[in-house]
């Protein structure tokens, strides 16, 4: 049988929040850290009333206070319930913690710090508190649509369509022509370097459109908008998608550090050609099969594990010894030296970007030994890894 006690203190350790139960009378037990003495539930009965008056039997009641404090709502049938939190939802913790001060009267002099947790970890315990107190299955989807005012968002966006309709109808203007952007895309998709140039130096009747209220937020919004849709015309071109995600996040995470809209507009760029160069790269070197591109990309997901020929071939359904001979043929060299290449090649950027150990990127590749990871990445660069760290390190 399950011990709701138990739930509690794993979903209390989970987010790092005090985890309350209420029974029909009132207060039933607390779940909290040793530190957490100073909480906003315990220092405002009122507002405890409020989020305990928003449970519902039917699904787990986010309460988001001023848009960083996040409180989690869990009913049982028969009136229990469970309240977790708060925990910041957002990336301030700090300021989240001093505004939760101020709107709950509490002991200013007490340090009050309060735990961030990405919310794909919320939504999993809410989940969790919820499907064990009723012993029914709710999906996140149906969580999250259930915890909001669809056909208030519906109305939301419908009158403000209508009013950027008008907008660009009374001045005239008009957004830039879909089919430019499909040019773009395109030439992103056939890694065509001159066809990308021509198609982001068209003069066109049209403007970007406008994505937030601030003129620089807006341009990093569209920034990352074209950054998704480059990631998948180069993935449609032949780029490994874990390749392309990883790219596209760096470049966005690079798009939100600009402070000017030119800043942004010269990183997408250089995305877009970038991820144009390694669709033309894919075109010219590989060719590849189906099968080959499902081995590379399998390699690539578990570059941080011991990699076996047999398991490869099983998790694409093709036989161990075809797979082998048709790598050596296509490739030039085995599925082993492939492999211990592309673990090489990822250690060179863990020497190059961190001071871990040689011992710790051993170990995060596989390798049986730091003695054998210095034999095989000295066979693929010249250099032991201490040669190369120190010819290579990147100093901030």
């Amino acid at each position: 049988m399950l011990n709701l006690d138990k739930l509690c203190i794993h979903v209390m350790k989970l987010l790092h929040t005090p985890v309350r139960g209420y029974d029909a009378v009132g207060l039933r037990e607390t779940f909290k850290g040793d530190d957490d003495v100073n909480d906003p539930l315990s220092c405002d009965a009122a507002f405890e009333a409020m989020l305990l008056k928003k449970g519902s039997v039917r699904n787990p009641v986010f309460y988001i206070e001023k848009g960083s404090a996040l409180y989690i709502i869990v009913r049982e049938e028969s009136g229990r319930t469970f309240v977790v939190g708060p925990v910041c939802c957002s990336d301030s913790p700090a300021e989240a913690a001093a505004e939760t001060v101020k709107l709950h009267n509490m002991d200013k002099n007490y340090p009050y710090k309060m735990a961030y947790a990405d919310m794909n970890t919320v939504y999993e315990c809410a989940l969790m508190m919820f499907e064990s107190v009723s012993d029914r299955a709710l999906t996140r989807e149906q969580m999250l649509m259930q915890n909001f005012d669809i056909k208030k968002i519906d109305s939301s966006i419908d009158k403000n369509t209508m009013q950027i309709f008008a907008q660009y109808r009374d001045s005239g203007a008009v957004h830039n022509p879909y089919s430019q952007e499909q040019r773009e895309q395109e030439s992103i998709r056939c890694g065509d370097i001159e066809g990308l140039k021509r198609s982001i130096d068209e003069e066109y009747h049209g403007e970007l459109g406008h994505m937030a209220k601030s003129s620089l937020r807006s341009m990093k919004n569209i920034g990352i908008t074209v950054l998704a849709l480059a990631s998948r015309s180069a993935i449609a071109g032949g780029v490994l998608p874990e390749i392309a995600f990883s790219l596209s996040d760096a470049y966005a995470m690079k798009i939100e550090e600009m402070k000017t809209e030119a800043e942004i507009e010269v990183v997408v760029r250089t995305a877009e050609f970038h991820f144009t160069n390694l669709v033309k790269e894919h075109s010219e070197k590989n060719k590849s099969n189906p099968i080959i591109m499902a081995c590379k990309d399998y390699v690539l997901k578990h570059v941080n594990k011991k990699i076996t020929l047999q398991e490869i071939a099983a998790s694409i359904d093709v036989n161990a010894s075809y797979l082998s001979d048709l790598f050596s043929k296509q490739e030039g060299i085995t599925l082993t030296e492939y492999i211990a290449r592309e673990k090489v090649n990822f250690a060179k950027r863990q020497l190059m970007y961190t001071d871990e150990s040689y011992g710790e990127i051993a170990y995060q590749y596989a390798f049986s030994s730091q003695s054998h990871f210095g034999r095989v990445f000295k066979k693929y660069t010249g250099m032991t890894p201490k040669e190369y760290r120190e010819k290579y390190k990147m100093v901030e």
